[in-house]
């Protein structure tokens, strides 16, 4: 039998990763949705209720910092709402923007490619893959860098950078993510690409 985890322990978790004081190991979305494709509504539904006692948090802050303001002082009450406004969106568009990710991943999961086409499940399958996989030749790990010459353009010391499954030459300037990447280097289409790298 699984363990199912309570709504209050997903919660707990969420929040400790939200602080920082857990780092869960990384693993691409697809892969975390087939270890907890049993328990997805529950961590949605948990997701959703950290979002919502965060705003509940933020309001009362807001209801805190507005009695110490002169309501009259109409450039203390500009720089207040830009600073709420600033504040709102760095504490939840990460976290929304996970969440579609999750949810548009479920949409797409079972559904199949046009005739000739390609799914947003492969899409986001193949710009997960690895580019180092793709890459023939040396790139050297520099912690969370993986760093080489760039097979784009002949060089004799590497400008090519490979950093959270994106590229970018420094010399050539090409950038782009892993079907860019296996675009340009196999010289092949979008669909191609995609094709490939998703399998």
């Amino acid at each position: 039998m699984k363990y199912k985890h309570s709504k209050k322990e997903s919660l707990e978790v969420d929040e400790l990763i939200r602080t920082g004081e857990l780092h869960a190991e990384t693993i691409v979305l697809n892969q975390a949705i087939a270890i907890f494709e049993d328990h997805l509504p529950e961590i949605i539904d948990a997701v959703g209720d950290n979002i919502a006692e965060d705003i509940s948090k933020e309001q009362e802050k807001d209801i805190e910092v507005l009695s110490l303001l002169d309501r009259k002082n109409k450039m203390e009450m500009y720089i207040f709402q830009e600073l709420q406004k600033i504040s709102f969106q760095s504490l939840f568009s990460e976290r929304t923007k996970n969440l579609k990710r999750i949810i548009s991943a479920l949409k797409h999961k079972n559904s199949s490619p046009p005739k000739g086409g390609v799914t947003q499940n492969m899409i986001d399958r193949a710009k997960e893959s690895p580019i180092q996989d793709s890459f023939i030749g040396k790139l050297r790990k520099s912690g969370g860098l993986y760093i080489g010459k760039c097979p784009f353009h002949s060089e004799k010391t590497g400008s090519f950078i490979v950093k959270n499954n994106r590229f970018t030459c420094y010399g050539c300037h090409e950038y782009g993510d892993a079907i860019d990447f296996y675009m340009k280097y196999n010289n092949v289409d979008f669909i191609s690409a995609v094709k490939e790298l998703s399998k």
